[in-house]
């Protein structure tokens, strides 16, 4: 259309008033152009509108994904907390542990003193035997 718009003008001078027929060529081209914009923005507009809903289908892909990873890592925070010790769970267990080698302690060291004795009983014993056989031979 630009063609029939550039002969009409290159076979009248530039001086003279445009007719109505150069005025019906150039309203026809223009029409032609917007025309072929409009449908050019339509096709851009319609290429735009699938890869956004081709991007927000993704994005709602993620977003499922991502909730249900969210659900399982909250039921797994919720198992820790519920099977972890907590300090005071800690510190009485800690002070159980503490007891229970302070009784060892007092154990072993009652078990020591016990052979102590015994091993003087039995020097005493000993001994004794070797008194009686004494006193039996002074008579």
């Amino acid at each position: 259309m630009e063609e029939k718009v550039n002969m009409a003008e290159n076979k009248k001078s530039r001086s003279q008033p445009a007719t109505k027929d150069d005025l019906q060529i150039a309203k026809t081209g223009l029409q032609n152009e917007i025309q072929a914009v409009k449908t050019e923005l339509q096709n851009e507009i319609q290429a735009v509108k699938t890869e956004l809903k081709s991007d927000i289908k993704r994005l709602e892909d993620i977003v499922g994904t991502n909730t249900i990873d969210i659900l399982r890592i909250k039921d797994d925070i919720r198992d820790i907390r519920e099977t972890m010790a907590t300090k005071d769970d800690i510190n009485r267990i800690l002070g159980a542990i503490d007891a229970f080698a302070g009784e060892a302690r007092d154990h072993r060291r009652k078990d020591l003193e016990r052979g102590h004795m015994m091993m003087k009983h039995e020097d005493k014993l000993e001994d004794h035997e070797s008194r009686i056989t004494l006193l039996e031979t002074g008579k």
